[in-house]
């Protein structure tokens, strides 16, 4: 209806939008197992927040249950783009290096791409840009987009993903 905000899917996200990720991924299960995937707090009302601040600047969202680099890949493939991402800028959660930061899962915080300008964070929460979104270069005869999808840089090199995530 006339005056309701579409639905923000992981299908929208468009070149040239930013790549952010509130809070610090990473680290979920804890050393024991016993970790804070037990205990967390869905990021529904910044979800929300983020909708109602960025408005149609918000182009697509997912949360962070098969870790950055897993769920990274569905938002390039629904929405027909490749993601470049700068692993040096990915926040971690205490005691976590960046290859745990991408590929833990459980995490439940949101990776969401939008247009600039984005807040600096929302409802107490940092948000920080961690890539761009970009055209896709590669796509098989189905439409779907190549293992080229989500390219991780650290340092200048591109990163295997491989094993990465749930």
């Amino acid at each position: 209806p006339a005056g309701v905000p579409r639905p923000v899917t992981r299908s929208g996200a468009k070149p040239g939008d930013g790549l952010y990720v509130p809070g610090a991924p990473g680290g979920s299960f804890g050393r024991d197992g016993l970790g804070r995937h037990l205990t967390f707090e869905p990021r529904v009302h910044e979800a929300i927040e983020l909708r109602r601040t960025l408005g149609e600047r918000l182009h697509a969202m997912i949360d962070l249950s098969d870790g950055v680099a897993r769920d990274a890949k569905h938002l390039a493939r629904a929405s027909d783009v490749r993601l470049e991402i700068d692993a040096g800028r990915l926040p971690r959660s205490p005691g976590c290096d960046w290859r745990s930061a991408l590929g833990d899962g459980e995490d439940y915080e949101l990776l969401f791409a939008a247009e600039a300008p984005v807040p600096e964070s929302i409802r107490g929460v940092t948000i920080t840009r961690i890539g761009t979104v970009t055209a896709c270069e590669h796509v098989s005869g189905d439409g779907i987009a190549d293992a080229d999808d989500v390219i991780v840089r650290l340092d200048g090199r591109i990163v295997d993903l491989a094993g990465l995530g749930w």
